[in-house]
């Protein structure tokens, strides 16, 4: 093994032993230390309800551009504009 595997390991071994206030925390970072690996701080982990991928703002609201999109729908705009791109030659 590759010594960033091994310190990688450690490293997300001591971010488990930190957030789930596990014993063996000396002995992670007593292996860390003798391997001459920094020690960076470790973050709370995130909360289970953040936002989920595709919604904005983690309420399940469309993204700026979907709204404007749909809003356009509501008043004839989009088919307007393929009734025009097709008189044109577009698409």
């Amino acid at each position: 093994m590759q010594d960033k595997s091994i310190n990688g390991a450690l490293l997300a071994l001591r971010k488990q032993i930190i957030r789930g206030d596990l014993d063996g925390l000396a002995h992670v970072e007593a292996l860390l230390v003798l391997r001459g690996a920094d020690l960076p701080a470790v973050l709370p982990a995130k909360r289970q309800d953040a936002a989920a991928a595709g919604t904005y703002g983690g309420y399940g609201a469309e993204r700026p551009q979907e709204r404007r999109k749909h809003a356009g729908d509501a008043c004839g705009l989009c088919q307007r504009q393929a009734a025009r791109d097709t008189t044109r030659g577009g698409l």
